[in-house]
Parts: C-alpha cells; sequence; structure tokens
C-alpha cells in the first residue's frame, strides 16, 4: 500500500486512466442513477456538480437529469488571483453553452455570462477525486480547491464523492485541513 499522498494518488489515477472508455461510460451511468434516484437529490434544490476530465465519473447524465428537474446546478470556476486560487461556483443553465476549456482543459462555466453562487445556496455538492477509502476520505489531485471550497458550505450540505470501486482503498493519507465526504458512491457500493 502507497503511503504518501502523491503515491496513493499516481496509483490511483494510473488505474483510472486504464479503464476503458466504454466501462467508464457504463460505471458512470450506474453511479449517475443511484445519485438522481435518492432522497438526497431529490431534496436537493441547487446541485454543484462537475464538469468530467480524464476519465473521471461522467456527470454529463446527471447535470442533465437535475436540470430537467427543475433544479439549479452550479459548476465550478478556478479563480486565480496572484498565487491564491480557489473554486469559485456559477449556475449554469445549458451545459453545452454555459462553459468554456479553462484551467487544467477543464470545462468550466462562463464566469462573465452566469450568476455566481453562494457557497450557503448549495445543498448537494457531487465531488470528484483521485482516490477514497472506507471511512469516506477523500483524496484531490493536490491542490486542496474542493477542500478550500467544502470548508465554505453549510453543515446540512450533503458531500458525496463519486468513484469507481478501483478508486476505493481501505485507508488513505490525510492531514486536519482534509475534508471529509459524507458519502461515497460507486458503480457497487454506498459509503
Amino acid at each position: 500500500m502507497p503511503d504518501s499522498k502523491s503515491e496513493v494518488r499516481k496509483t490511483a489515477l494510473a488505474m483510472r486512466s486504464e479503464l476503458p472508455e466504454n466501462e467508464v461510460i457504463y460505471k458512470s451511468g450506474i453511479i449517475c442513477d443511484k445519485i438522481v434516484k435518492s432522497d438526497i437529490f431529490a431534496r436537493a434544490g441547487l446541485v454543484l456538480c462537475y464538469m468530467d476530465f480524464r476519465n473521471e465519473v461522467k456527470t454529463g447524465g446527471m447535470i442533465r437529469a437535475a436540470l430537467c428537474a427543475g433544479k439549479k446546478v452550479g459548476l465550478p470556476l478556478v479563480k486565480k488571483n496572484g498565487m491564491e486560487r480557489e473554486l469559485l461556483a456559477y449556475e449554469i443553465k445549458d451545459p453545452d453553452k454555459d462553459v468554456q476549456k479553462g484551467t487544467f482543459g477543464v470545462l468550466e462555466p462562463l464566469a462573465d455570462k452566469l450568476r455566481r453562487v453562494d457557497a450557503s445556496e448549495i445543498d448537494l455538492v457531487i465531488v470528484p477525486g483521485t482516490a477514497f477509502d472506507i471511512h469516506k476520505q477523500r483524496l484531490g489531485y493536490g491542490a486542496g480547491y474542493y477542500d478550500r471550497l467544502l470548508q465554505k458550505l453549510r453543515p446540512d450540505c450533503v458531500k458525496m464523492g463519486v468513484a469507481f470501486d478501483i478508486q476505493i482503498m481501505d485507508t488513505i493519507p490525510v492531514e486536519t485541513h482534509d475534508i471529509k465526504m459524507d458519502m461515497i458512491i460507486t458503480e457497487s457500493r454506498i459509503l
């Protein structure tokens, strides 16, 4: 078992990158279906999601389902201010027209045309990661963007990690600033 964050991240990303596209699509469909059919999703007025990138759990179907259900949908945007960087959320109406390639090549909301979402408005946040563990800990990509955003959420906002089974480990290294998930959804289980 790798013991440093960088080793775990490297191992998990390598395993995820080896998943064939058809498997990513199939398993993502199962994960998103579980979320869309959940009571948590049904109760959420505003869902903060992400635009998938590099074999992450695909979120397009979930975003469209949320919009069709009349929910507000937010997407994150990396905001740079000198050396400071943070994730801001913007409400989208159309996942095809309201985004453009942004930081790291990830599709991000068009901030100059959309309403900024305050963290206090978010009822459910769908959180990507490189690895998670059975204790609901999350390992991101290393920049701390999500941890800083998650600290600003209301206590009753549900933090839902999404991952493939291969990304779930018994334990991952954590630090005091790492934010634990309320639940994690994979293709075969809910933690």
